[in-house]
C-alpha cells in the first residue's frame, strides 16, 4: 500500500481489529509512525483510532531507497505486529473505539 492515504490504512486496520486479526497483520506501505509523528493526537483519535493504537506495537523494517529515484519510495517499509507485544496490550485495546460506538463496522 505505498503512498496510500491515512484513511485507507485505517480501513484495513478496522477490518482486522481483533486480537487474532491484528496478530497476523503484515503491511508493505508507508512507515506508519511518520503519520503519527506529524499530526495532532486529537485528530488521530477521531480519524484513525486503530492506527493510533497499533503503531506502538508494530515492528518496522525500512526498504532500501532506490538510488535512481530517491524520493519515489523514501519511507516504504515492511511492518508487522510484534508477537512479544501481546503481553503489553492494554486491556481495552480492541474496545471503546469511536467507529465501534457509531456502529460503522
Amino acid at each position: 500500500m505505498p503512498h496510500c492515504d491515512l484513511e485507507l490504512y485505517e480501513a484495513v486496520l478496522q477490518g482486522i481489529w481483533t486480537q487474532e486479526g491484528i496478530s497476523n497483520f503484515f503491511l508493505l506501505g508507508n512507515h506508519l509512525q511518520e503519520y503519527i509523528d506529524n499530526r495532532p493526537i486529537s485528530t488521530l483519535e477521531s480519524k484513525v483510532p486503530c492506527l493510533l493504537r497499533a503503531v506502538p506495537f508494530l515492528e518496522s523494517q525500512s526498504l532500501p531507497i532506490p538510488s535512481p529515484w530517491p524520493t519515489a519510495f523514501n519511507n516504504t517499509s515492511v511492518q508487522y505486529w510484534r508477537r512479544q507485544s501481546q503481553s503489553h496490550w492494554p486491556d481495552n485495546i480492541f474496545e471503546e473505539l469511536p467507529w465501534r460506538k457509531r456502529g460503522d463496522i
